[in-house]
């Protein structure tokens, strides 16, 4: 009997941890507005010298491109994953099943400790962008979802994966 009672437990331990993954959910609402910041310091800038750049999102052909990401000056870039198949529900929809999804200023809000670390902590050029700080903050997420705001307050959801990293 106690066999069977450390099996089950050990199925329900192993159950959970596959239940809980770590996804990354971002919506893609092309009707955001963009946001200009003073991005100064990771442009290696003085602080009298601002550099202003528009944070903004956009489609090229299937790629989900956000320019807010400031990880060695490369955007995030998110196709959809082949294997994936998309759900299309409404907007609402989506918000209520996914309340952790982060417009793209949002996620910039919370990748900014991550960016800065990478600033003030150079990397050996061959090593930077595979072991920055914010790729590995990427690379912690067990799967990545784009929320897809559509007309008609549709909301397409899919998979995708990043392209733009090394």
């Amino acid at each position: 009997m106690k066999k069977y009672i450390i099996i089950l437990v050990l199925l329900l331990i192993t159950a959970n941890k596959g239940f809980s993954q770590n996804n990354l959910y971002l919506i893609f609402d092309i009707n955001e507005p963009d946001v200009v910041k003073n991005v100064y310091k990771n442009a290696r800038n003085n602080v009298n010298d601002p550099r202003m750049r528009g944070c903004a999102m956009f489609m090229s052909g299937n790629e989900y491109i956000y320019m807010y990401m400031w990880y060695y000056g490369i955007d995030l870039r998110l196709v959809p994953n082949p294997t994936a198949t998309a759900q299309m529900m409404t907007q609402a929809q989506a918000l209520a099943l996914y309340p952790q999804a982060r417009t793209a200023a949002q996620f910039d809000l919370q990748m900014q400790p991550y960016i800065d670390y990478d600033y003030i902590t150079p990397l050996p050029n061959r090593y930077r962008k595979s072991t920055s700080a914010t790729i590995t903050y990427l690379r912690s997420f067990t799967r990545i979802f784009v929320i897809e705001f559509l007309p008609n307050n549709q909301a397409k959801v899919i998979e995708c994966v990043i392209t733009s990293m090394h």
